[in-house]
């Protein structure tokens, strides 16, 4: 299966101008989380995960995990952070992310104070 292609469309708000700020994506394919078709135009920042990580994170494959994990923090109430947290975890492994990179964004996410 094809990676799902993402589009730059801009930056969220920063400290100081450009300082912190972080790319936003739009979706310009369709993707599949939890048996739910998401349309093209979903707009992310792709990981929900403190500044300080997201510039190791290796996007060409943590692109799909990242969106399903940002997906399931806005439209899955019913689960706990911490459940979204552990699938996206599974996902990472499932996407043949290498273990430094899952530990990491892992303990990322889980320190994330903007829950």
């Amino acid at each position: 299966m094809e990676p799902v292609r993402l589009k730059k469309v801009g930056r969220t708000g920063g400290l100081f101008g450009e300082v912190f700020t972080r790319p936003l994506y739009r979706t310009l394919d369709p993707f599949e989380v939890d048996g739910v078709m998401v349309e093209p135009g979903y707009l992310t920042d792709l990981v929900s995960a403190p500044w300080w990580v997201r510039p190791f994170m290796p996007l060409r494959h943590l692109r799909e995990p990242a969106l399903k994990h940002d997906w399931r923090r806005r439209s899955r109430a019913d689960l706990s952070l911490v459940a979204i947290d552990d699938l996206f975890a599974a996902d990472m492994r499932a996407a043949g992310v290498a273990q430094p990179w899952r530990f990491l964004c892992r303990w990322a996410v889980g320190t994330n104070t903007n829950r």
